[in-house]
């Protein structure tokens, strides 16, 4: 048997892991030309880093990067204490470090960059080969889509997506701050404002490094242009009466290196695959950024696919109980994103659900 993956992000890396350690042949195809860069940091519910250390004893070596967050705060921008809750142990690190990090496990030349799905090739409705853009074909029995939010492969297996509306956004960055981290290296902070939808979350990334996200209602933006200059602009206009260590972060930050997420989700797809082609990760199921449900979730699809299909079963049954066992609790990450949004965008509300997918 030979899996060809189509994405090397998260869900993508981690499933060939699994699979090439395992004695099946894998091949592995990324739309980029080098490493995927974009994005920050991200935090790792507990399920996540069960898988990292799952594939860890694969490469021994190697360290698992990232910071353990044990405690999430959030606050008024006056210091009224909103939620303090103890956590179980997620961890913050950054999507460059994990990449890296996955990458390793791969041999040089193992991950072919430059290739943009176009379309499968079918004999009797069963997929046989990949096309991408190149001109270059892959054959293979199996063909994982990990392609991400606007995943090409789920297109071509059900149509276009319809997306729910982008009512918030947000701007993500990293800095350098050590001696915030020196004083907070195990906690989440959040600031929410009671008068207008804007929040600011700091996260420590590192020993030296925390990442921050500013979310805000989109009716707040008013430049439609996304260069630096607006961002710092923005973000100093919204974040003016927030307190002293959100000003710091403003100060140190380089606005050349954020961008806008646009937030947005869509309704859980009655199944994942279709013959034998089959949908992990954001390709799959996209919840909305308040959960920080997307990264746990594409590595427990990547280890329960992983784990069901070296079970021996057929393929048909692989994907049906892939969909059974992960189905319930994707539909529910989407349903408490979608609440935690309509809270955010009401700011009189005094419930405040704790931005996090639950130990579930």
């Amino acid at each position: 048997m030979k899996v060809v993956i189509i994405g090397s992000g998260l869900a993508g890396l981690v499933t060939g892991i699994m699979l090439q350690n395992n004695g099946i042949a894998i091949s592995i195809s990324e739309k980029e030309p080098n490493l995927p860069r974009k994005g920050h940091a991200f935090l790792l519910h507990p399920d996540a880093m069960d898988v990292l250390t799952t594939i860890a004893k694969y490469h021994p070596d190697l360290e698992i990067p990232g910071q353990f967050i044990d405690k999430i705060v959030m606050k008024r921008p006056d210091q009224t204490l909103l939620v303090y809750s103890e956590l179980e142990s997620w961890i913050c690190m950054k999507r460059v470090d994990i990449i890296r990090y996955l990458n390793s496990f791969f041999e040089e030349n193992e991950i072919k960059f430059n290739r943009v799905f176009s379309h499968f090739i079918y004999q009797n409705e069963i997929a046989i080969a990949a096309v991408f853009e190149n001109g270059e074909i892959e054959y293979g029995d199996v063909f994982i889509g990990a392609d991400g939010a606007k995943s090409k492969v789920r297109n071509s297996l059900f149509g276009e997506t319809k997306y729910s509306p982008n009512l918030v956004r947000e701007v993500v960055g990293v800095v350098n701050n050590p001696k915030y981290i020196a004083n907070l290296p195990d906690t989440f902070t959040k600031y929410i404002s009671a008068e207008k939808s804007i929040a600011i979350g700091m996260i420590p990334c590192s020993a030296t490094e925390l990442v921050w996200f500013m979310q805000f209602d989109v009716k707040l933006l008013k430049e439609k242009e996304e260069n630096p200059q607006v961002l710092k602009e923005l973000c100093t206009e919204l974040l003016k009466d927030f307190p002293k260590d959100v000003q710091e972060v403003l100060t140190l930050n380089d606005f050349s290196n954020n961008y806008i997420w646009h937030s947005t989700d869509f309704d859980l797809l009655p199944t994942f695959h279709k013959n034998n082609v089959l949908l992990l990760g954001d390709a799959a199921h996209l919840a909305l950024p308040f959960t920080s449900a997307g990264i746990t979730n594409a590595l427990v699809d990547a280890k329960c696919f992983s784990e069901l299909l070296l079970a021996g079963k057929p393929f048909e049954e692989v994907c049906h109980t892939f969909y059974q066992q992960r189905a319930n609790d994707l539909k529910e990450h989407v349903s408490l994103g979608r609440q935690i949004q309509e809270d955010f965008l009401n700011p009189t509300s005094e419930n405040y659900k704790i931005p996090l997918i639950r130990n579930l």
